[in-house]
């Protein structure tokens, strides 16, 4: 409603009298009393209160009596006696005389009303024009209908909407052009698409007469303005167009549209005769304005166009100017002239560029000879070269290869003597993990001698029919022993156990060999790992956000092998290069990045593709995509010989063993050593080495020690550095940066032997920087002069009464925590109430941390500390007061004289008066 800040909608109700009679709303019109009315289909004539917003029915607002011939109602319009005039489309005309109170139905005879009555329009003459299909004049003075259509051009046209001019010609917009009547002469003409109108078709009541006398008409495709005053003097002015083109006898489009300067027309040189047909009128007769042309370069002479047509005949290759002149009569004084450039192009040989071209091409295809020559030896010398460094690189792998298997097995079969034969547990333990390795090492042997063996393409692909489903079983129970020793989960799952399929064994194994052992390395403790094979006919989707794709599908069917992990996972960034050779994503991913090449080359070797899909923290997947008919094989690669037996990994356990328990364990107050190495053989061999001497807390990695350190404080820390989840540098960075944990002696063990990495390691707060393989010996007597250091350092220190306990921190960040604790215990020092619950609530940590904290750092027990600050406070005073011991042993908080006596004496070997005595 009008004084609102937001829209207003109308709708029908139909429980609502007063709300609008119909929602479909055909004219909204105000007249001069400022009445609205409105026009529905539907639902009739309703007047709106704009006050209230409410509707009124035109049969119930009094204004005048009867109904409206019909409920359709189409247009509306005020007369200059005050008379609203209403259309419909399905009862004729009706008149509503406000000032009678009448209404009045007109129709063209007795029974026939005018249909869909669209358009009201009065003129400058009080006449009436109601428009649908055809024209009609309503004479308002004597109340009758003058059909004004027939014979004209504007039978069986609809008309959309009517306008009057300032002389007094109607505009009339229809269905079928625009319109212009003469109502003194009754001439009618019509406007088209060829006038660049918007369209020949109209919508209904799109018009407008402005104030400055200009008309605008709406339609499909835009609207159109105009002035008709210089529209009108400007048809009488003949106008020259170029309505057609004829080329070597054959008409062409018309042009459509009068060619302004500059205009120019290019043929070639095979057209280089051509007719322009000319118009001398737009919208009228010629008259006897004659058409005359002349072309520059040929003749400067005029000729008249015979037939409106101006031909010419063979044209040489050049440029031509075309002058054409609308007025014979007055050559200096044409009423339209047009000048057109008319170029016919040479043939393409005759072209300066086309020489130019081929002198280049010429040259440029000597040139690429030469480069292509150039290049083809350039490339022979370089796969050369490629190929005996290759070749020098394979047969170097192979060597070693075989040469380490001897001394392999000169240290294998002796350990494995000895490990059966050796009864002390804690000795064949290492025993145990000595042979352990010797069998990694064999393995890894045989991956070398594999892929040194697939650069040389010497092991041809043989596929034979086979249970694979078995053999995925074979490969997942031979890991699971290993998984478990993590705390993995490893499941399997399949549908061909009892379906056969071509494939090649020893292939086959390799890959899922190697997939497991990297999943098993990169999932963490209780992590989740998952063998499919299944045979399908399309391959599932990838788990993760992040893909990889290397060889093509094969077709179908195909047998789908995936392998999926929850571990550490791949960033997007690494993921495409997982498969070069020698690449390592970072430091978390331990190896040399072999086993991921050879597993590309073994699969696109079998005719397959792989799919990767990871996400970081999150898991790995690989899907192997296999064909599984023999068709998708050469002959000779197929063969019918018995599947070999699959080799169980040998992986004997460095773990747990029934004698293990039988190991001398360290003392209960033996200090503890946090070992974080996530390889649990190395693990295993430095517990071996320290559990006799020291209590052991093991971990995979840093997350996992830090989780153990808030529970159990150290005393000394050991960690590798290449860790997954979290490395031994931010680990040590973690340590080194919270004031629980920052005393704690750091040693880093490491494979990476460069100065730059012992620099890392140093900077990072590191104490001690060993390089596997380490002396056992040596981390012994390191970790044995850690401990006698330190205790020997407090040792010294606490003795000297001069001495504070803060001279024996070692790190600011200790001091600084020590501090605040000495400060607070001082300042309760004769408060015989104050507990350790006070202290605990003044610094915000917990009475076991606090415990730990002041054990670590001073090598002694809260109530030592307490007991030790009392007794140098006491001896401060005796040297430096005159204070009698019994004031002093109340300024301290000691109220027996005896436990005075004994503890000063324990601590500084003299009793108090002996003490004083000696100042």
């Amino acid at each position: 409603m009008p004084g609102t800040h937001s829209f207003v909608h109308y709708r029908h109700i139909e429980t609502d009298a007063t709300s609008i009679p119909s929602d479909y709303v055909q004219r909204i019109y105000q007249d001069r009393e400022g009445l609205i009315w409105v026009c529905t289909y539907f639902g009739g004539l309703a007047l709106l209160n704009p006050k209230t917003g409410r509707f009124t029915p035109f049969d119930q607002s009094g204004i005048a009596k009867g109904k409206l011939s019909g409920k359709n109602t189409l247009s509306i319009i005020e007369d200059d006696q005050q008379r609203i005039w209403v259309g419909t489309d399905d009862g004729g005309l009706n008149c509503i005389d406000k000032k009678s109170r009448t209404i009045q139905h007109y129709f063209i005879d007795k029974n026939t009303s005018i249909p869909d009555l669209r358009v009201l329009f009065i003129d400058s003459d009080k006449y009436l024009w109601v428009g649908e299909k055809g024209l009609f004049r309503f004479d308002i003075q004597k109340n009758n209908f003058v059909p004004y259509t027939t014979g004209s051009l504007l039978d069986n046209v609809i008309i959309k909407s009517i306008e009057q001019d300032t002389k007094g010609l109607l505009w009339i917009s229809t269905s079928n052009g625009l319109f212009s009547l003469n109502l003194q002469s009754n001439n009618v003409q019509r406007f088209n698409n060829k006038d660049d109108l918007q369209g020949e078709e109209f919508e209904d009541n799109a018009s407008l007469k402005s104030r400055t006398g200009i008309m605008y008409f709406g339609g499909l495709k835009g609207f159109n303005s105009f002035h008709p005053e210089l529209l009108m003097r400007q048809l009488k002015s003949p106008k020259l167009l170029f309505t057609g083109l004829t080329i070597l006898d054959n008409p062409q489009s018309p042009l459509n549209k009068v060619l302004l300067l500059p205009e120019q027309i290019t043929l070639s040189y095979l057209e280089n005769s051509f007719t322009l047909q000319c118009a001398n009128a737009i919208y009228s007769d010629i008259g006897n304005h004659n058409i005359v042309y002349r072309l520059k370069g040929i003749s400067n002479n005029w000729q008249e166009a015979v037939g409106n047509k101006i031909s010419f005949n063979h044209l040489a290759p050049g440029r031509y100017q075309l002058e054409i002149c609308s007025n014979a009569s007055d050559l200096n004084n044409p009423i339209d002239s047009k000048t057109i450039v008319i170029f016919i192009t040479p043939p393409f040989w005759q072209n300066n560029w086309f020489i130019s071209l081929i002198i280049i091409l010429l040259g440029g295809l000597i040139f690429w000879l030469i480069s292509i020559k150039r290049k083809k030896e350039l490339k022979q010398l370089r796969e050369q070269n490629e190929k005996e460094i290759t070749e020098m690189q394979v047969q170097m792998f192979t060597n070693i290869s075989h040469e380490l298997r001897t001394p392999l097995t000169m240290i294998s079969v002796p350990i494995e003597t000895l490990m059966n034969e050796e009864a002390n547990p804690k000795n064949q333990r290492i025993y145990r993990s000595i042979y352990a390795n010797t069998q990694k090492l064999q393995q890894l042997l045989k991956e070398i001698l594999d892929f040194s063996k697939l650069k040389k393409e010497d092991t041809p692909l043989r596929v034979t029919k086979g249970n694979i489903g078995q053999l995925g079983k074979e490969v997942a129970d031979a890991h699971r022993l290993l998984a478990g020793q993590k705390g993995i989960k490893l499941h399997y799952d399949t549908n061909v156990q009892n379906h056969e399929t071509f494939y090649d064994h020893s292939i086959l194994e390799k890959i899922l060999n190697n997939l497991l052992s990297n999943a098993v390395k990169y999932t963490g403790n209780g992590g989740q790992i998952h063998l499919k094979i299944h045979f399908t006919s399309s391959p599932p989707k990838p788990h993760f956000k992040y893909t990889d794709t290397i060889g093509l599908p094969p077709r179908s069917p195909i047998i789908a092998i995936l392998v999926r992990d929850n571990g550490i996972g791949i960033t997007e960034g690494s993921l495409p290069n997982i498969f070069h050779r020698y690449f390592r994503i970072t430091d978390r991913h331990i190896g040399a990045g072999i086993g991921l090449a050879f597993v590309k080359h073994l699969v696109l070797k079998h005719k397959g593709s792989l799919i990767v899909s990871s996400e970081k923290d999150k898991g790995t997947e690989f899907l192997i995509l296999l064909p599984s008919a023999s068709n998708a094989y050469n002959q000779h690669e197929i063969t019918h010989e018995n599947i070999a037996a699959f080799t169980n990994l040998e992986a004997p356990s460095v773990y747990y063993n029934d004698n293990d328990s039988q190991i001398e364990k360290a003392p209960k107050n033996a200090p503890t050593i946090l070992i974080v190495e996530d390889n649990q053989e190395v693990q295993q061999l430095i517990e071996g080495l320290l559990n006799t001497d020291y209590n052991i807390q093991l971990a995979s990695n840093g997350q996992e020690a830090i989780q153990l350190i808030s529970n159990h404080m150290p005393q000394l820390i050991i960690s590798d550095i290449m860790m997954p989840i979290m490395d031994g540098i931010e680990f040590c960075k973690s340590v080194r940066s919270d004031n629980l944990t920052a005393h704690i002696p750091f040693i880093l063990l490491t494979a990476k032997e460069s100065d730059q990495s012992y620099l890392e390691g140093i900077e990072t707060g590191a104490d001690y920087y060993f390089i596997k393989p380490f002396k056992p010996n040596i981390l012994k007597k390191t970790i044995e002069r850690i401990f006698e250091k330190r205790a020997q350092w407090k040792a010294h220190l606490l003795q000297e009464a001069h001495l504070s306990v803060l001279e024996i921190t070692q790190t600011q960040s200790d001091k600084a925590l020590l501090q605040k604790i000495i400060e607070i215990i001082e300042s309760n020092i004769q408060n015989a109430d104050f507990k350790v619950d006070d202290l605990c609530k003044e610094i915000s940590m917990s009475k076991t941390k606090l415990y730990l904290k002041i054990k670590d750092i001073t090598g002694g027990s809260y109530i030592e500390l307490v007991k030790d600050l009392k007794m140098k406070k006491a001896a401060k005073l005796l040297t430096t007061t005159n204070y009698s011991i019994s004031e002093i042993m109340d300024m301290v908080g000691i109220q027996s004289q005896s436990y005075f006596s004994k503890t000063f004496k324990s601590t500084f070997g003299k009793s108090p008066s002996a003490y004083f005595q000696g100042k």
